[in-house]
Parts: C-alpha cells; structure tokens; sequence
C-alpha cells in the first residue's frame, strides 16, 4: 500500500482499498483488465460488421469504482499539470465532466495498477521521456 501512495492524490485509505482488492496484481493479464475490473471502460455490443460502445460496464466491483473517480478529483486538484488532470480536462471539454472523470480514474488505475506490477514507487517524469505511465525503471 506504500508504494501505491507515492502516486498524487492517492491518500492511505484508497492504497488500503486498491491493494486488497488487486493483489496479487499478476492475476490480471494487462493493464486493461484491471481497468475492466474497476468498471470504467464502456460496455461494447457487437451485431455483424457494427460494433456500438454504451454504458459503463456493469460487471465489476462497484467500491472499486467509487474510490477510484473520487481519488481521481483529488489527483486533479493536486497535480493540475500532471496526466491524470490533462486526461480528464481534455475529455470534459467535450461537454461532459462525468465522462472525463472516468477517463481521468481510467487512468489512474493505470498508473497505480502499474506501480503495483512494477514494485516500484511513481516518479513524474518529465514530458517525452522513454517510461509510459510514470513508473521508471528498477535501479
């Protein structure tokens, strides 16, 4: 739980929560996965050659999603220029707050399930660097 609060805007609780419900973080195949278990990527309907994507996915722990869109208001107002912010200011200018505050939990669950694989504390890098998701390499 330590390592996933080094992340901004993550306080003790919400590591305390991420942790006992992704651990062990290996029984998720990918990034994508932890995503889809957090319930904040959208549904998809497919018929024939069409494919339609809806509403939130409805399968997933729901206390899991709550913690992470609120964790992701903190993460905004603390790191205003950090990716969590820029990610959920891009999509709300699109006319919905609510949607970006999925994107921008979508991708704090991404960084935080990243801290979690990698065993690493999160470390800002700077714009342009080699390290995606902001988790640098093991010394």
């Amino acid at each position: 739980a330590q390592l996933v609060a080094t992340v901004p805007g993550v306080g003790p609780l919400t590591a305390m929560t991420l942790v006992a419900f992704l651990c062990p973080i290996s029984r998720f195949a990918d990034l994508d996965a932890v995503v889809k278990y957090c319930g904040l990527c959208p549904s998809t309907h497919q018929t024939g050659e069409t494919s339609y994507t809806g509403h939130l996915v409805r399968d997933c722990n729901p206390l899991l999603k709550w913690v992470m869109i609120e964790a992701q208001w903190n993460t905004r107002r603390l790191e205003k220029k950090g990716d969590v912010a820029k990610v959920g200011r891009r999509v709300a200018k699109r006319g919905k707050a609510a949607d970006g505050a999925v994107a921008a939990a979508r991708k704090l669950v991404r960084i935080c399930a990243s801290v979690l694989r990698r065993g690493t504390p999160y470390q800002h890098e700077a714009p342009g660097s080699s390290s995606r998701l902001g988790v640098s390499a093991a010394p």
